[in-house]
């Protein structure tokens, strides 16, 4: 079933394809690295991070957590593209072909990424879980982009870091059901 919540992470997808293939290949795939460290930063913190911050602030209820999510992602991917933009402050010519192809490719991968992202974020948030009635793990059209990014930095903190078990964030569907039973309002549809 379309929602029109799929339609507007549709949107956001195409939306940001589109603005980021305006800086060409190179600024589209800095974008694409910035992005994907800061997230995978911000992912493999923010569980750390917010607990403390509870433990010191527990009047706050669970926004903690979703408060160092969205720093850390914010802070991390501001400082990665300063700094990109001051070791690349020139554009790299490529052939034209590449540049035309490539562009899109490294443009839509950073939008893809960047709203799995916007999603698991949305699930961290201890929001209510009425409005929306939507079926995390299947985000826009059943494809689940939010699982997507969820098992890239599983397998990255698993694997590629080499984190053990109890270190590595957790597989896509433990942390959607921890979530979800997270967030104290609404009834689960």
């Amino acid at each position: 079933m379309v929602t029109l919540i799929d339609v507007a992470l549709a949107g956001l997808v195409l939306g940001l394809t589109y603005l980021l293939s305006k800086e060409g290949l190179w600024g589209a795939a800095l974008a694409f690295f910035d992005t994907l460290f800061a997230g995978l930063i911000a992912f493999g913190t923010f569980e750390f991070l917010g607990s403390r911050m509870e433990a010191n602030i527990g009047f706050w209820g669970g926004f903690p957590r979703f408060i160092c999510l969205v720093g850390v992602f914010c802070i991390t991917v501001s400082i990665l593209r300063v700094i990109t933009d001051k070791l690349g402050p020139r554009r790299v010519k490529f052939p034209d072909l590449a540049e035309q192809t490539l562009k899109f490719v490294f443009a839509g991968l950073t939008a893809w990424i960047a709203t799995g992202m916007v999603i698991c974020m949305y699930q961290v948030a201890p929001v209510s879980k009425a409005p929306f009635q939507y079926p995390f793990g299947k985000a826009l059209f059943g494809i689940g982009i939010d699982r997507h990014w969820l098992m890239i930095v599983h397998y990255s903190t698993r694997y590629t870091f080499g984190w053990d078990e109890q270190s590595a964030f957790p597989p896509p569907s433990q942390f959607i059901q921890e979530y979800e039973e997270f967030r104290p309002f609404g009834k689960r549809f």
